[in-house]
């Protein structure tokens, strides 16, 4: 049961490697092409100035060694996944070309090989300073082997036509590889970059998923709380005054009801205002001037506290910054609602080229800011911090004991869109 899973486990393998030695290798393939081109040329010259390579033996000998030459560059992608096997591929083309030029004694044949052998070193053998050491080693290979068979007397011409030709190849071949290998690098990058884009689209989409569910399921919580809140405590109020009546106390029940009335025109403020955030989902259609006004109005009439709304807009303000505004003194307004305790608000709007500011003020009960923490109660204000800062403005609260609470908003203009409030 083990030799076929470890079988199967050696030809996965092999497949993987196959797939990553020759993945990137199509800018190449015309490389090789010409390199099989010119080897059958070169088999046909052989066989022309040579005679005797025309024997059957010694014709089936020369073509099998030079296909087998040949098929090995097709392979050598696979040779230099490590160094073991380039040494081994390496070793096997040596042999193959001492075997070729033995068998012929043919000096183009011994200068087309060695040069492609030189060649091939650049890609086959890395890094850079290992295929130097290779290709001295070679040609002093190729010096030895060229006296040995075609005469010492003729060294200096053999330095004379290989300088040259071996230096131009070194730098071709390394200069085109290292085109490859940039190639490589930067469609990798591109693959890289579109994962990751797509990664970012993903997240932001979950994002601003999360941020929508998450305002909902604030604003239900906030309109749970105050409608059950609210409307218990009316409950109580309305219940004490009718044990009062039943009791004869008329004016105790007179003033319970008064302020059960207080209380439930108050609970009912909340509740719309937060009906109302709920709605506004999408950027609001209103003009900013009337948003303003009709949301005072709204306020003053359902509340009975006096709201002040002053405009001065000298610049256009963008649709998404408009939505931002509007939630944001909506929220300032249902905060007065619940927790100042005012008789008096205020609303300032005013815009000019640079810059866009919002206040929001009341003079209730206010609160100590030094001690004040927004991660704990006061939720309105947390969802107003929370929208200035996505807005990219920037929140400045001034309250004290006893003296009222003042919201501060700046809004850089410098990116506004062409919405006129």
């Amino acid at each position: 049961m083990e030799h076929p899973t470890s079988s199967s486990r050696l030809l996965t393998r092999t497949q993987q490697e196959i797939r990553t030695a020759f993945s990137n290798m199509q800018p190449v393939w015309p490389f090789f092409i010409i390199l099989t081109v010119a080897m059958i040329i070169l088999y046909g010259l052989t066989l022309e100035s040579n005679l005797v390579m025309r024997q059957p033996v010694n014709l089936v000998i020369f073509t099998l060694l030079m296909v087998v030459h040949t098929g090995l560059h097709w392979l050598s992608p696979l040779a230099g996944i490590s160094g073991k096997r380039s040494a081994t591929y390496l070793l096997a083309q040596m042999t193959l070309v001492m075997s070729l030029i033995a068998l012929v004694h043919y000096e183009p044949l011994f200068y087309t090989l060695f040069l492609g052998l030189i060649g091939e070193l650049i890609g086959v053998v890395r890094p850079l300073r290992r295929s130097l050491v290779a290709i001295f080693c070679l040609t002093g290979i190729m010096f030895i082997t060229h006296g040995l068979f075609f005469g010492w007397e003729t060294t200096l011409s053999f330095f004379i036509a290989m300088g040259p030709l071996t230096f131009f190849i070194v730098i071709y071949v390394y200069l085109f590889t290292r085109q490859l290998e940039e190639r490589g690098r930067a469609e990798k990058l591109l693959k890289e970059l579109e994962t990751a884009h797509l990664q970012l689209s993903e997240y932001a989409n979950r994002i601003e998923e999360l941020t929508l569910t998450n305002e909902r399921q604030r604003m239900a919580r906030e309109l749970h709380d105050t409608l059950s809140q609210g409307l218990a405590g009316v409950i109580l109020q309305l219940e004490a005054a009718g044990q009062h009546l039943e009791e004869g106390h008329t004016e105790k029940a007179s003033a319970i009801v008064k302020q059960a009335s207080s209380r439930a025109r108050s609970t009912l403020a909340e509740a719309r205002q937060v009906i109302d955030d709920l709605r506004n989902a999408a950027p609001a259609s209103v003009d900013l001037r009337d948003f303003i006004r009709a949301e005072a109005d709204r306020f003053t009439s359902l509340t009975g506290l006096p709201c002040d709304v002053s405009i001065d807009v000298n610049a256009a303000i963008s649709d998404h910054l408009a939505l931002q505004i509007e939630k944001i003194i909506s929220e300032g307004l249902t905060n007065i609602v619940r927790h100042a305790h005012a008789n008096h608000s205020w609303i300032h709007l005013a815009s000019n080229a640079d810059k866009i500011m919002l206040e929001i003020g009341d003079d209730g009960l206010g609160f100590d800011v030094d001690a004040y923490q927004f991660e704990s109660g006061h939720y309105g204000l947390v969802g107003i911090r929370e929208r200035v800062r996505l807005a990219g403005g920037v929140l400045k609260v001034e309250s004290h004991p006893g003296e009222g609470t003042l919201l501060t908003i700046t809004f850089s203009n410098a990116s506004s869109g062409e919405k006129k409030p």
